[in-house]
């Protein structure tokens, strides 16, 4: 079983690029795909502020919004039971995902993760500028279909209004119900992750030789904490300032460690081979606990049961088979998931204006050669030596945003690596003003040490942002407030400002 499942790594996990992206768009470095996630609310009391929730499945739901717009446009709704057609009113309580067509071979996807947040996951597109203008596309349509329902959708890191009991599970598969009792377990932050967290990630291939997959993945590894202390938009949850800068990582970070995280990735750097990075990935694999075991009725173990010590001895009569290698994989949650290409996790989910930032980022820095040796360089000492922090305890340092100087300094450099890279790619990356909203976004916030989180917490009267807030008056949490920041940040993002 052991040598299936180190083969299976080898064959769909760590795939190089396919060959039909070189023969077509020659020198260009990859794919990307973007995902990002958001919150569906409606407009609050007067009173409080505070929107209300939405609900995902029933009367008056999410889903019972969306299903004119599935109609309208011709998308494929996918429902939990098989047979119902998008007209028959009972199968809107069942809306599980969304098949959305567009011009590449595969569709996009709208999908629901266990807290009613909305999911726009794209296909893969031959350059970054395709996929943030099919981002933006999508996104503004179901926005503006949404608000005729009374819905809007807000970004932020963490849900800053409910608590996950007052949020409740609106996944009700029976995967969910497990993932939810396994984490429960660990404690409180298991149903914040799974119920309150929302990101934006960026998916990029792992090139076409071993040596680029592994200098790739390397780099994207040593990047995480980096990328998720200057993106943190996360500083309040259930309606209180935490002192953090970003609390999503904070959740992340107090879930199962056997299943979360990054380790340092020297190793791959001595060989720089698919073998090497196989290797990695394949320590993390069977060291990580199961969460659940299907063919034992969804039955979640007890005993703290590793993948390694279930391919010893069957559990409740039960043998991994490559199915549950399969459900396995899909529950590990690292900074870096490799699926046949780079899943890139560690950044707060950003506002409208700066969703593309992250993607510029990451697609500057990897995609780049000359900024990824350059970035590589800068990094290798600062996450391999303990003395300077290593890559576990930068980890924990996240939540802080740029409190750590370090932190905050290496991450101006690597933007400005990213700027640069970026510059040098072909100009299909660059457009959709991918490389404006990079340079705007390091204008504002890393070159001055700020993240975004710094301009909420201003924008709702809690400027010191210490823990409990400590301000005169209450954080201003309606929906106004969001609206405003995101226009003030739009301004940002598209150099209107400058013209003011």
């Amino acid at each position: 079983m052991a040598e299936r499942c180190r083969e299976y790594l080898a064959e769909k996990i760590f795939r190089l690029r396919p060959p039909r992206y070189d023969e077509r768009f020659g020198l260009w470095p990859g794919e990307v795909g973007l995902e990002m996630e958001s919150w569906p609310v409606r407009p609050g009391e007067p009173r409080t502020g505070i929107p209300g929730r939405v609900a995902l499945h029933g009367e008056d739901s999410l889903a019972a919004a969306l299903m004119p717009l599935i109609e309208r446009e011709g998308w494929r709704a996918e429902f939990a039971e098989a047979g119902k057609s998008a007209r028959d009113k009972s199968s809107q309580q069942k809306l599980m995902k969304i098949a959305i067509p567009n011009q590449t071979a595969m569709p996009d996807w709208v999908t629901f993760e266990p807290g009613g947040q909305i999911e726009f996951s794209s296909a893969p597109f031959p350059c970054l500028s395709e996929a943030i203008e099919r981002m933006h596309l999508i996104d503004d349509k179901v926005k503006r279909h949404l608000r005729g329902f009374g819905i809007e959708l807000v970004a932020t890191g963490i849900n800053p209004w409910f608590t996950p009991d007052e949020i409740g599970l609106q996944m009700n598969k029976p995967r969910y119900e497990a993932m939810n009792k396994f984490f429960s377990r660990i404690g409180p932050f298991g149903p914040r992750m799974m119920r309150q967290t929302c990101t934006v990630q960026v998916n990029l291939d792992f090139g076409a030789s071993g040596d680029e997959m592994a200098r790739r993945y390397a780099l994207s590894l040593m990047l995480a904490p980096f990328a998720g202390a200057a993106f943190a938009n996360s500083p309040v949850v259930d309606r209180r300032v935490t002192g953090d800068k970003g609390f999503r990582s904070r959740v992340w970070l107090n879930l199962d460690p056997t299943r979360t995280g990054a380790r340092d990735p020297g190793r791959i750097l001595k060989r720089l081979d698919q073998d090497s990075c196989v290797e990695y990935y394949w320590e993390f694999v069977r060291n990580a606990k199961v969460v659940f075991v299907e063919a034992a009725g969804y039955a979640v173990p007890d005993n703290g049961l590793t993948w390694d010590q279930w391919m010893a001895a069957p559990w409740m009569g039960v043998s991994p088979d490559m199915a549950a290698f399969e459900t396995h994989l899909s529950l590990l949650f690292p900074e870096v998931r490799p699926r046949g290409f780079l899943e890139l996790r560690s950044v707060d989910c950003q506002a409208t204006p700066w969703m593309a930032a992250p993607a510029a980022f990451w697609t500057g820095l990897i995609y780049d050669p000359r900024a990824r040796d350059e970035a590589l360089a800068l990094l290798e000492p600062v996450v391999a030596e303990p003395a300077r922090g290593g890559l576990e305890l930068l980890l924990h340092k996240v939540p802080e945003g740029f409190k750590n100087l370090e932190l905050a300094a290496t991450s101006a450099r690597l933007m400005e690596i990213a700027i640069e890279g970026l510059d040098r790619l072909p100009d299909c990356f660059r457009g959709a003003e991918s490389d404006l909203v990079l340079r705007r976004f390091y204008e504002h916030f890393t070159a001055r040490r700020r993240v975004p989180a710094d301009d909420l917490l201003d924008a709702i009267g809690q400027k010191n942002g210490s823990a409990g807030g400590t301000d005169d008056k209450s954080p201003d949490l309606g929906l106004g407030t969001f609206a405003g920041l995101e226009r003030k940040w739009s301004d940002l993002a598209s150099g209107r400002d400058k013209q003011m």
